[in-house]
């Protein structure tokens, strides 16, 4: 079913029946539907609520959607949060409010389905022997919308503290792996990239091949707002002109997922290329996943697992604190877990 603007500019103007109180299920339904087409961090931004809306009509203009987000969004912030989005909902349910919940809550429901369907199992047996470290990025700095263009993607790097905390992570990691990562594979989002930067810049034997992988952007980006070009440019010691190290790039470009919006289809994508280029690591490697906390859990629950089903988000398995790591090995007897976040150098 489609819902024009149209529908949506005659409930902008009445604001009289509210809904039940026993449809309040779908109203929170219909909410996270909107929070899941970005970061899912509780609160909607325009991109967010645009991308829902469009999904459901895609007649959409950008100025007609600017002036719904403004509608919505009473104390003017920048997000919508749950109540904007509830009163707005419920103080037009006969004019239309029903009916959007209705479908935003459908879709919902119809993405569970996909993904139940999609699942794949995850082989179990390693081709080789090796360490697997993965580390979440250090604390970013706050995205404020008000310094941002609606639309733009959001990004943030590191704060003052994230790059402290970057530091030690890196001072950590060179303590215990003296002769350095084989292969680390990162997030192509800034702080993720500026959690790495302090490790590749520290010794020239750190990393011996640094691959930005696309599809290790956190949960609601989208892969296909990351290009190799801008990330080799904004990043030249790490995967640019001034890398003392090899430098690889995969996952980049439109057809890289057939979802690349979903997280499970990415990580299940990622954890598959993972897999086979395994096929091509040493005995003994030492492998680095740098990338965020809800794409980590979900990959790890696929390779640790065997599939994403228990992944749920906002719920990890595999939690792993700002600036920390966990450690797995990997071989042909499978998966196995020797600790999990380590964090004791963060002081």
């Amino acid at each position: 079913a489609t819902f024009p603007p149209a529908q949506v500019a005659a409930m902008l103007r009445h604001r009289r029946h509210r809904a039940p109180s026993d449809h309040q299920a779908t109203i929170r339904e219909a909410f996270k539907a909107a929070d899941l087409q970005g970061d899912g961090d509780g609160v909607l931004s325009f991109c967010e609520l645009s991308r829902l809306f469009r999904q459901l009509d895609d007649s959409w203009t950008e100025k007609e959607l600017e002036t719904l987000f403004d509608t919505v969004d009473r104390n003017g912030d920048g997000f919508i949060r749950y109540n904007e989005f509830a009163d707005w909902l419920e103080g037009q349910w006969e004019e239309g409010g029903k009916e959007a919940a209705q479908h935003m809550a459908a879709l919902m429901e119809e993405k569970q389905q996909e993904n139940a369907h999609a699942q794949k199992r995850f082989p179990r047996q390693w081709p080789v022997q090796a360490r697997l470290i993965c580390a979440r990025h250090a604390k970013p700095l706050w995205w404020d919308p008000a310094q941002h263009s609606k639309g733009e993607v959001r990004d943030p790097h590191l704060s003052e503290e994230g790059e402290v905390m970057a530091k030690q992570l890196a001072t950590r990691l060179l303590r215990e792996e003296p002769v350095g990562f084989d292969v680390i594979i990162c997030s192509p989002m800034a702080r993720v990239l500026g959690t790495l930067a302090p490790l590749v810049s520290a010794n020239r034997r750190a990393v011996k091949m640094a691959m930005c992988h696309a599809l290790l952007c956190e949960h609601g980006s989208d892969p296909r707002d990351f290009t190799e070009e801008a990330t080799a440019r904004a990043w030249p010691t790490v995967f640019g002109a001034g890398a003392k190290h090899e430098v690889a790039f995969a996952g980049f470009g439109h057809q890289a997922v057939d979802d690349p919006t979903d997280t499970a289809t990415r990580a299940l994508a990622f954890a598959e290329w993972v897999y086979g280029q395994s096929k091509h690591w040493r005995q003994g490697a030492v492998i680095g996943i740098y990338a965020h906390q809800t794409i980590l859990d979900c990959v790890l629950c696929i390779l640790m697992r065997g599939g994403a089903e228990s992944w749920e988000y906002g719920d990890p398995a595999f939690k792993i604190d700002k600036a920390a790591f966990s450690e797995f090995r990997l071989s042909e007897n499978g998966p196995r877990i020797v600790r999990l976040n380590e964090n004791a150098h963060l002081v």
